[in-house]
């Protein structure tokens, strides 16, 4: 249950109990006017059900708004029962003393007093108890719907830090990788280096600026992917076969922003190679209502003193989709042979 329904339901709780009051006070006046279809009637049975209903609306309301968030809400039940005694004894007496004045039954007649009072006793300490119980059953539904709200907030700032730690992770870890293929661009050709410098700085613009938000359009995402494949390719060997067919479907979805870059700089990473035929295929396209997104390249593993890369990136991608998609993706990594295949697919 998100936080929106959680929301609603503990308000629709709070209506509830003015509903179910106020259907209290008007149904009895309403069925004796559909009987006698008299008007003044119907007024002096509202009268009547008002006088009737209002102590124990004030009992409701005084325990809802007051007593219960006071204590019970905070542990202290003694000081609930002994908040609960005061004004119930109070409210009764004042019953029975309105009673006995207006009886004529109860005048001189010590024994009908006596009875009357435990029975009017008995009967109202019985309905207000049913008044305090029904306002204990409303304010904690109400209060375990705050409670569930709150921890969901907690859980999505927590989330949201998270993500925002892992991108803070990712974008240097981009660049890092990113400058170490311009570095061996220099040496070979410094024109084509400053060039890609620059396509470098649109780059490192969308991945620090442009996608600081939640979600991205695909189709930008795609944009950013193929400018990056483009700026990889200027040191690939001659010998690597470059594929790549990126599809964006009409409704054009949005998704979290740098989702797929770690699957292919791990390709450009390791399916390269200087003296042996490479290549890297990628593919991204809609499939029954799926998005799936495939990465088949030659394996050629680094050495264990290479440190290019941190290692971090699987990892990291792993994380951030169980904080955005979780249940709704399906991500598969594995070494078949001499061929890397990674394929990320997700439901939209």
């Amino acid at each position: 249950m998100d936080n929106e329904k959680i929301q609603h339901k503990a308000g629709m709780v709070k209506y509830m109990s003015f509903i179910i009051w106020t259907l209290l006070l008007i149904l009895p006046a309403l069925i004796d006017f559909v009987i006698s279809v008299n008007l003044n009637e119907m007024i002096i049975v509202l009268k009547a059900s008002l006088w009737i209903l209002l102590p124990f609306a004030f009992i409701y309301f005084i325990n809802y708004y007051l007593i219960i968030p006071r204590t019970l809400l905070v542990n202290k039940k003694k000081w609930f029962f002994i908040c609960n005694i005061i004004p119930v004894l109070i409210v009764t007496f004042i019953a029975l003393s309105l009673l006995y004045q207006g009886s004529p039954l109860v005048k001189g007649n010590p024994n009908a007093t006596t009875g009357l009072i435990m029975v009017v006793s008995i009967s109202s300490i019985s309905s207000f108890a049913i008044a305090i119980g029904g306002a204990v059953a409303f304010r904690y539904s109400v209060y375990w719907s705050e409670m569930r709200m709150k921890k969901q907030e907690e859980e999505q700032k927590k989330s949201e830090a998270e993500l925002a730690w892992l991108k803070n992770q990712l974008n240097p870890h981009f660049l890092f990788n990113t400058l170490n293929n311009i570095s061996s661009l220099i040496q070979i050709d410094p024109d084509e280096a400053q060039e890609s410098i620059s396509q470098l700085s649109d780059l490192l613009r969308y991945a620090l600026y442009d996608s600081n938000v939640p979600k991205m359009p695909l189709s930008d995402e795609i944009n950013f992917m193929k400018n990056y494949i483009r700026l990889m390719q200027l040191r690939c060997p001659e010998r690597t076969d470059i594929q790549v067919k990126m599809e964006c479907p009409p409704e054009n979805p949005k998704i979290l922003p740098l989702l797929y870059i770690t699957l292919i700089e791990n390709a450009f990473k390791h399916g390269l190679s200087n003296n042996r035929d490479s290549f890297i295929h990628i593919r991204l396209g809609q499939e029954n209502k799926k998005l799936i997104f495939t990465i088949k390249n030659s394996y050629f593993p680094k050495s264990a003193n290479n440190h290019s890369g941190s290692g971090i990136g699987l990892e990291n991608l792993r994380r951030r989709l169980e904080l955005v998609y979780p249940k709704q993706y399906e991500l598969i990594t594995e070494q078949r042979d001499e061929i890397y295949f990674a394929q990320l697919i997700l439901n939209i």
